[in-house]
């Protein structure tokens, strides 16, 4: 399936998402009061640069593999809400597939987990804000998600009752995840923009890291994203 901007507009406004440029710097603001870019000014952004530069490299590899894992993650949990989004050849539209949809429903919850994982483990203060906003939208429909088996613990992460799940009938499962549902909506539009960042640092990896001031001109051009 392909995903254009359009498709994403629309799952956002779905969604209810006030996603914006300002939303995203003011909590990696927050989450960098103690960091780098809040404890000196960006006159010395240079200097620093230069000596991190001269030690960054040896951690790169082990970036560049987090980013495929995490990559890798929200790719799959795209394409699974995707399934239950696109109208064209909508997964409740058919006949007599119910055990297709639990099979999805339960792939949807395991891509989550994936993805909320990996955020969870990265360092950066950008995949923290997805991993908050991955977390919260799972939060908000914890009572909706109950009704389908699906119970949610203090680190977001989701488990299937799949006795209860089976118990749902098609009506319920579309009115949880449908196209309508704001949470299937969350997972494709959050799990896409994780995706793509996560595939911009491996294709930057290399020239980011090879001279100093690149890394954080890298860092900061990544908030162009939300404009």
């Amino acid at each position: 399936m392909r995903i254009t901007t359009q498709m994403l507009d629309a799952s956002m406004k779905r969604a209810g998402f006030d996603f914006t440029r300002a939303s995203l710097l003011d909590y990696v603001k927050k989450q960098n009061n103690s960091g780098l870019l809040s404890s000196v000014g960006s006159s010395a952004l240079d200097k620093y640069s230069s000596l991190y530069n001269n030690s960054v490299n040896k951690t790169s590899s082990v970036h560049s593999k987090n980013n495929e894992k995490i990559e890798k993650a929200a790719d799959e949990l795209t394409k699974t809400s995707g399934k239950f989004l696109d109208t064209k050849n909508n997964i409740f539209d058919k006949e007599d597939n119910s055990k297709e949809i639990y099979d999805e429903v339960n792939n949807l919850v395991d891509h989550y987990n994936s993805t909320l994982d990996s955020l969870r483990k990265s360092s950066s203060p950008l995949n923290a804000y997805y991993y908050q906003m991955l977390k919260g939208a799972a939060d908000e429909s914890a009572s909706s998600l109950k009704e389908a088996g699906i119970t949610i613990d203090s680190k977001g992460v989701l488990s299937v009752d799949k006795d209860m799940l089976e118990k749902c009938d098609k009506d319920t499962l579309n009115k949880i995840f449908g196209s309508d549902s704001k949470f299937t909506n969350k997972m494709y539009f959050i799990s896409q923009r994780v995706s793509d960042n996560a595939g911009a640092n491996l294709s930057s990896t290399t020239g980011q890291y090879s001279s100093a001031g690149d890394y954080y001109s890298s860092y900061r051009s990544k908030f162009d994203l939300f404009r």
